[in-house]
C-alpha cells in the first residue's frame, strides 16, 4: 500500500469521512482566496507574468495547488472513482481541444 493510501486510511479511520469533505472544502477555499489575490495583482501589475512577482504568492499557490491535489485523492479514494474521474477527465479534455480547434477557425476567420 502506498503511502498516500494509509493516509487516507488513517483520514478515514481517525476523522470519519464526513470531517474530510469539510477539510476539502477549506483547502478549496484557500485556493480560491490565492487566485483571488493573484487576480488582484494582474490588475495592479498589468501582466500574467510571475518574474518579478513575490515569492509569497508563488508559494502560497504552490501550497494550495498541493493541498487541494491532496483532498482531492482522497475523495476519489474514499469512494474507489479512480478510473470514472480518469475516463471523465479524458473526455472532457478531448472536448475542450475540439471547442479551442472551433474557436482557432473562428477566430481566424473573422480576423481575415
Amino acid at each position: 500500500m502506498e503511502l498516500r493510501d494509509k493516509v487516507c486510511n488513517m483520514a478515514k479511520e481517525i476523522y470519519g469521512m464526513r470531517l474530510q469533505f469539510v477539510v476539502a472544502q477549506e483547502e478549496l477555499a484557500e485556493l480560491i482566496q490565492v487566485i483571488s489575490k493573484y487576480i488582484r495583482l494582474i490588475d495592479t501589475k498589468n501582466t500574467l507574468s510571475w518574474d518579478g512577482w513575490n515569492g509569497e504568492i508563488v508559494d502560497n499557490m504552490v501550497e494550495e495547488i498541493a493541498d487541494v491535489e491532496i483532498m482531492l485523492y482522497q475523495l476519489k479514494w474514499f469512494w474507489n472513482m479512480f478510473d470514472e474521474v480518469k475516463k471523465k477527465k479524458d473526455s472532457k479534455w478531448k472536448r475542450t481541444f475540439k471547442q479551442f480547434q472551433e474557436e482557432a477557425k473562428t477566430n481566424l476567420s473573422v480576423k481575415k
